[in-house]
């Protein structure tokens, strides 16, 4: 970009030597001194006199323009009549407010009026100060570190904009695949029909059991089967027969002790109706307590950490006090205060650094925590702590849990239902254990859902606390606040303990 030239107050003549003015000043008449002041002016008279001689000098026009527009002249005179008047009265309240100042901004968001769930009728977290008195809620010190970092007069030299591009420095990793080797038959009179991978495995858990294939079978058919592990359920219905194998089985007419053990176990155990659906079954009822106990430990977590962030009173400080650090930064106090910024803002903290091209905002309104209300509010994230204990929960991964557990319970029942069609004993035994497996998931997933409804109910709270967007997913909002809390308390360690 072409720089700005000085510009030239009028042409400058030849210098004459001192002698030779001294001469002419000598030579001339009162009334011809008094003509020669009488003449106009060039200059004066023709305002776009200096501008033409700078564009004949070699001064490009774009930058003679510019030079133009800042004293109030229309660039486009240029191209009338030498002496035509071309002075452009601009009727601007003042100059330009950026030809004075340079900012480096906060660059936050609001959401929209129309998406925002309604705030209580006590008031949200933005209403709890008065916007006229926000000037004054900021020291004096602490406003001036803020002008001091994040703005620059427009005549000093400006750095360029010296936002960290977010590279990444991950690569693709690279998926080693075990390369797993099939075992050699040590009875070559044996028929197998699960072989490699699948064969390799099943025997592996089959050489384990230690029941007759029958029994377990029977075992499996009424849910009474826990002595088998879940690891070991998980391997059978992984390595379950394909199409082919289980025709292959289906028409084998041979004699039974001549198959291979793996070949032996499924033949017993797909003799059982339903046999892969009752396998899943087992399997939920090995694992039914813990994944129930477990999923309503977590959304009790999440409920505790929302009711927290609501209630803490030096987070919520925090919060407000960000708001008014952000109106200082972006000079917004006086035509266009903020009175809220969405949650997500807060992962822009560090996007923006200051002129001196090392402190980012986040940076900046860490000096706000250590000096303001004597420093008090610097420790705001032990008020919320087990909001940071939700790092590695996901709200959308516990509905995904309850989901599968319903599902679950949908299989057991239907298997309870297919069993009741048939009239054999082994059958109608194996209704009245499904039936009962299934008033058992009943009872244990009514506990749970008791859990997400009171989550919901502290979610839809939250919501309206901090006037958010209710279709963003709670995951994001529990992600803004646990890595904006964190970042507070890892940094204020390392400051602590350099000090």
């Amino acid at each position: 970009m072409d720089e700005i030239p000085e510009e030239p107050e009028r042409l400058k003549q030849p210098e004459q030597p001192e002698e030779s003015q001294q001469q002419v000043q000598h030579s001339l008449t009162p009334e011809e001194e008094n003509n020669v002041k009488a003449e106009p002016d060039p200059v004066a008279e023709d305002p776009l006199a200096r501008y033409r001689a700078m564009l004949k000098v070699g001064v490009p026009r774009p930058a003679v323009e510019r030079q133009m527009l800042k004293n109030g002249i229309n660039p486009a005179a240029l191209n009338g009549p030498v002496l035509e008047e071309t002075t452009v009265i601009q009727h601007s309240p003042e100059p330009v407010a950026n030809a004075t100042t340079k900012r480096r901004r906060w660059h936050w968001n609001e959401v929209p009026a129309a998406d925002r769930a309604p705030p209580p009728l006590s008031g949200s977290v933005w209403t709890r100060d008065n916007e006229e008195d926000a000037c004054q809620r900021v020291s004096t010190l602490s406003q001036a570190r803020i002008q001091e970092l994040f703005v620059r007069e427009i005549d000093n030299q400006v750095e360029g904009d010296d936002r960290d591009s977010l590279v990444s420095m991950t690569s693709d990793a690279e998926v080693a695949l075990a390369v797993q080797h099939s075992s050699t038959s040590v009875k070559n009179e044996k028929v197998q029909v699960m072989k490699g991978t699948k064969g390799t495995n099943l025997e592996f858990v089959v050489s384990r059991l230690k029941h007759p294939f029958a029994k377990v079978a029977q075992d499996v058919n009424i849910l009474t089967a826990m002595y088998l592990q879940d690891t070991d359920i998980k391997t059978i219905l992984a390595m379950w027969p394909s199409v082919a194998e289980q025709v292959i089985l289906d028409e084998y007419s041979g004699d039974f002790d001549s198959l291979g053990r793996c070949e032996q176990f499924l033949v017993k155990i797909r003799a059982v109706p339903m046999a892969k659906e009752k396998l899943q079954c087992l399997l939920l009822k090995l694992e039914l307590q813990s994944r129930a106990e477990d999923l309503k430990q977590l959304v009790e977590l999440v409920t505790r950490a929302l009711n927290q962030i609501c209630s803490s009173s030096k987070f919520n400080e925090v919060i407000r006090l960000l708001r008014d650090f952000g109106n200082l930064a972006n000079e917004e106090f006086v035509g266009n205060y903020r009175a809220r910024f969405s949650l997500e803002s807060l992962l822009n903290l560090s996007h923006t650094k200051a002129f001196d091209k090392k402190t980012t905002i986040f940076d900046g309104f860490l000096y706000l925590l250590r000096t303001e209300k004597d420093g008090n509010l610097a420790n705001f994230y032990e008020e919320i702590n087990l909001v940071l204990q939700c790092k590695g929960v996901s709200v959308g991964g516990l509905t995904v849990e309850m989901n599968q557990l319903r599902e679950d319970h949908q299989l057991v029942k239907s298997v309870a239902l297919a069993s009741s069609k048939l009239s054999d004993r082994d059958a109608k035994l194996a209704q009245d254990a499904f039936n009962q497996f299934a008033d058992e998931i009943d009872d244990r997933l009514r506990g749970v859902q008791e859990s997400f409804d009171k989550m919901e109910a502290s979610h839809r709270a939250f919501l309206s606390w901090f006037e958010e967007n209710p279709n963003v997913p709670l995951d994001q909002h529990l992600k803004e606040i646990v890595q904006f809390a964190s970042e507070v308390k890892d940094r204020f360690a390392v400051l602590n303990w350099c000090l």
